[in-house]
């Protein structure tokens, strides 16, 4: 959300609310969260997730009809698939070897996990969605990737994607930092 100069940086969570609303719950202390507050009924939203917050965006997306547009900023399809191959949480699957293998933990974690709600996004009118992924990236494997972007083509389920010429947290930094949020908020400005 963006306030004059600003976007909302502030964490807030969904809330129950009747069909056809969007409940949320923060703390108007600034600009940004009082823009939030001011929305009035009909203002059309977009959503933004980044690693692991791309699988929750698109899953919030896929239950709120409010939501007009989503950017999914490095995309798997399986929430579970991302800790058992990915760099940065090797760690966590050291953990988990000899306990559980990878079809139990997709089990477990595919209510989180974006491939369980893809079949809500077929057909669904005016929903806009871009997929963005790092090509060098070891967090998010490119493999998973284009795996998800590969269902949303075969599922006819419009898209636009970006592919970003760097990796995970490189994403973070310049000059990729610069390309990936013009990427992000160009797309989103445009399909509001």
């Amino acid at each position: 959300l963006e306030a004059p100069g600003r976007v909302l940086p502030r964490p807030m969570s969904l809330s129950l609310a009747p069909p056809g609303e969007l409940g949320f719950l923060f703390e108007a202390i600034g600009p940004g969260t009082h823009a939030l507050a001011g929305l009035d009924p009909g203002d059309r939203i977009g959503i933004l997730g980044t690693s692991l917050g791309s699988c929750l965006a698109l899953l919030t997306t896929t239950h709120e009809p409010l939501v007009r547009a989503q950017a999914l900023n490095h995309v798997s399809p399986y929430f579970a698939d991302v800790v058992w191959e990915g760099l940065s949480t090797a760690h966590v699957r050291a953990g988990l070897d000899g306990h559980l293998d990878l079809e139990a933990l997709r089990a477990f974690w595919m209510p989180i996990s974006p491939h369980a709600y893809l079949d809500r996004l077929q057909g669904r009118s005016g929903t806009h969605t871009l997929l963005v992924y790092a090509k060098y990236d070891l967090t998010f494997p490119v493999r998973l990737s284009t795996m998800l972007v590969e269902d949303f083509r075969r599922r006819g389920i419009p898209h636009h994607v970006a592919v970003l010429p760097c990796g995970h947290y490189s994403s973070g930094k310049t000059p990729f930092k610069y390309v990936d949020g013009w990427v992000l908020t160009r797309f989103l400005a445009r399909s509001l």
